[in-house]
């Protein structure tokens, strides 16, 4: 490909920035972006984006070591976590205002979003 994933466009603008975009209009607050090796181009892209960045220093643990450094980074308020994926970067801000106010009514619970079954 030639550009880490999250860079690439995907209409007017990169992938990551799509999925940056969706979490803030559906209400999500206080993004925080885990980046990994050759994450340098990405977060001079987000550096005037209401993010926190971090980084997953080892980045051998995949996405599990992903999650935990941007665990790590939460504000202590925080009442739950949505772990998005740049390079699902088609998901509305619609599925993202669904999500958070089933977790307002059902904060119990772990929530998958699905679309046709899946």
């Amino acid at each position: 490909m030639g550009s880490p994933k999250p860079l690439l466009p995907l209409g007017d603008r990169p992938a990551i920035l799509r999925c940056l975009d969706a979490l803030l209009e559906g209400g999500a607050c206080n993004p925080v972006v885990v980046l990994g090796p050759g994450g340098d181009e990405i977060a001079r892209l987000l550096a005037d984006h209401p993010v926190t960045l971090t980084w997953n220093l080892s980045p051998e643990t995949e996405m599990a070591g992903s999650v935990r450094a941007g665990l790590a980074r939460l504000d202590p308020s925080a009442t739950a976590v949505l772990v998005a994926l740049a390079d699902t970067p088609l998901v509305l801000p619609a599925t993202i205002e669904r999500m958070i106010a089933t977790h307002l009514a059902q904060p119990e619970k772990i929530l998958l979003p699905t679309t046709g079954g899946r």
